[in-house]
């Protein structure tokens, strides 16, 4: 088929060349065989600019590239209405936009389609749920905090996490050929009993960083407030510093409150469901892809790779993560309280 298919492009290259002159389908021919402008200036005594300028008028009506292969069966027009249907759908899988689609192609060429005007599936983005009051509170703190400058640097940003020994997010992506799917080299083996794991304290700010924390068990108000009290004798943060935790229960606890008050502790007022706007959560996504490259396989070295990799942060990676507040208040005065990027 493909001889048979330059072989008629030859064909019609010399028919043509017939009705307009020896030259112009000595062109039409040769650039049909591949043949550059120079190399058909040489051959037929011409200048290269008129063998460019002949090429040009013939592309006006006749197509001069050689397409191998089968022709497509979707037009142009059919590809835009697969456009449309798929951020109309964005959650819909390719069989089902081809029902939507009604061509009589396979679930294959809706996804080749969509990937050549590039569009291709991704892991749906996830974020807290916000309704108008956080919106506006948002919004409102923000505004308040817009000409912070210097003040960031005094912050101390506190967070739990929690770190599971046997974990998937669903970011692990593996490349194998089609039947090779229960292969063991393929397979990720988890435990038969429930994910166990370690929850852990940290804090951060300009310059420094927390001993990270091992919390024994669930965190109340009076836990939290040995929490603090072990952060205020084992680390040195920065003096007359503003102290953000996000407003879980145990952090708004009477005897956490009358705690900061003892310690003269001054806490920053922190909007509802916003992690995106505490730069510690970052660190955790690090701290959890370094813990994952480790690959601890038991209790004792998830809490020895966990100590050891917080101590192992470079301080500069998170001197730029504080000083990305400012960018986070921007984004959400730009969304008017909506979701930022971080």
């Amino acid at each position: 088929m493909v001889y048979l298919t330059v072989q008629n492009r030859i064909n019609r290259a010399r028919s043509y060349g017939y009705q307009q002159g020896y030259r112009h389908g000595a062109i039409l021919y040769g650039t049909e065989a591949g043949l550059s402008a120079s190399t058909l200036s040489n051959r037929l005594g011409i200048s290269e600019r008129t063998v460019k300028n002949i090429r040009m008028r013939l592309r006006n009506n006749i197509h001069l590239g050689i397409r191998l292969g089968r022709p497509r069966n979707t037009t142009i027009r059919a590809n835009r209405r697969l456009v449309r249907l798929a951020r109309q759908w964005s959650r819909f899988s390719s069989p089902r936009l081809l029902e939507l689609w009604g061509e009589p192609v396979s679930s294959w060429t809706v996804r080749r389609r969509l990937a050549e005007l590039g569009i291709h599936p991704f892991r749906q983005l996830r974020k807290p749920l916000l309704n108008p009051i956080n919106i506006e509170g948002r919004l409102n703190w923000a505004m308040a905090r817009v000409t912070w400058l210097n003040t960031w640097e005094r912050v101390v940003f506190s967070d739990e996490s929690r770190f599971c020994l046997h974990e998937s997010d669903g970011r692990v992506r593996i490349w194998r050929s089609i039947g090779q799917r229960f292969l063991p080299e393929y397979i990720e083996e988890l435990p038969q009993a429930g994910h166990r794991s370690l929850l852990v304290w940290g804090a951060i700010w300009m310059n420094g960083k927390s001993v990270l924390q091992i919390i024994p068990g669930a965190v109340n108000g009076n836990s939290y407030t040995q929490i603090m009290q072990t952060f205020l004798n084992t680390s040195q943060p920065p003096l007359d510093f503003l102290f953000q935790d996000d407003n879980a229960p145990p952090h708004r606890a009477l005897e956490v409150i009358q705690f900061k008050n003892n310690m003269g502790i001054r806490s920053l007022r922190w909007p509802s469901r916003s992690p995106d706007l505490n730069p510690i959560e970052n660190l955790w996504s690090f701290l959890s892809r370094k813990v994952k490259e480790s690959a601890p396989i038991n209790m004792i070295q998830l809490r020895q790779v966990l100590v050891q990799q917080w101590a192992n942060i470079p301080q500069l990676y998170i001197n730029r993560l504080i000083l990305s507040m400012r960018n986070r208040i921007g984004e959400v005065i730009r969304n008017r309280g909506g979701h930022t990027h971080y």
